[in-house]
This record gives structure tokens, C-alpha cells and sequence, in this order.
């Protein structure tokens, strides 16, 4: 184990290391909720829209008095209709989004103060209590979000943020 930063360059490049470290890591957990969101958005769409064409055919299929036919697309659709609401894709989808922009909020915060409040004539008091507040931040993001799938701890590192 290190010892304590003593000099004032020290404990500067200790802070700018913690909030290098804080930055990197919120903008990978950006990027895997990020893919979570999308393949959530994806499956509410996957089952969500046949669920509703099938609805309909069936309803015309009731109306035309073709009842097996009409009742056969009625247990499927009864069938697709509780596997959305099981899967709550939709709210999994806006719980993964909202967690991936915080994440990212958190780690551009980060990069400012690395980038621009350390190199300022700033007291290493002030900084050390915004790095803790940003480290907080990160703790408490970290017990808030939901779970990422698996597939997602393996996104590639360099996928662009949706709108880039």
C-alpha cells in the first residue's frame, strides 16, 4: 500500500487519478445501461406490436364469424399480452436510460473537474470535498441503477452515446 500524498503536487495528482478513475468508470456503466436500454426498447417493440396486429386480425376474424380462427388468435394474443406485461419491457427500457444518462451527467461532472477545476487556483480542500461529492454521487448511482445484463458488461468500449 502507497503511502498518504504529502506534497501538494501529490495530493493534486492523487485527486485528478480518483476523479480519472470515477470518469472512466461511469462512462462504461453509461455505455452497458445504455445497450440495456436499447435491447429493452427492442423487445417491448418484439412483442408489443405483433400483440397488437394480432388483436386486431382476430377482432376481424370475430366479426366475419370465422370463430376458431378468431379464438385461436384471442389465446395467442392473450398469451403474447402477459409475456409483455412479465418482461415490463417499456419501464425496464426508461429505468436502463435514465441510469445511463445519470452515468453519464456523473462522468462528464468527472472529466470538468480533471480537466478544469484541478488546474485552477483552486484550495486542495474545496477540491478534495467536490471529488468525495462526485465519488458519493457514484456510490449512490451505483446502489440505484438496475442490474446491467451480461451481454452488456461486454459492449465494445468505443460505441458512440445515442445522438452521436
Amino acid at each position: 500500500m502507497s503511502p498518504e500524498p504529502s506534497q501538494p503536487a501529490e495530493v493534486m495528482a492523487a485527486l485528478c487519478a480518483e476523479a480519472q478513475r470515477i470518469e472512466e468508470e461511469a462512462l462504461q456503466a453509461s455505455r452497458r445501461h445504455f445497450a440495456a436500454a436499447r435491447n429493452w426498447s427492442r423487445w417491448h417493440f418484439a412483442v408489443g406490436l405483433p400483440t397488437a396486429l394480432l388483436a386486431a386480425v382476430a377482432s376481424a376474424l370475430a366479426y366475419a364469424e370465422q370463430t376458431v380462427w378468431a379464438a385461436s388468435l384471442a389465446a395467442l394474443v392473450a398469451a403474447t399480452a402477459a409475456l409483455n406485461t412479465f418482461l415490463n419491457a417499456r419501464d425496464r427500457a426508461a429505468a436502463h436510460h435514465s441510469a445511463a444518462s445519470a452515468y453519464k451527467a456523473l462522468s462528464d461532472d468527472a472529466r470538468i473537474f480533471r480537466q478544469i477545476d484541478c488546474r485552477q487556483a483552486n484550495p486542495e480542500e474545496d477540491l478534495a470535498a467536490k471529488l468525495r461529492r462526485l465519488a458519493a454521487a457514484h456510490a449512490e448511482l451505483n446502489s440505484a441503477s438496475p442490474l446491467t445484463p451480461r451481454f452488456a458488461c461486454h459492449y465494445p468500449s468505443k460505441t458512440p452515446f445515442p445522438g452521436s
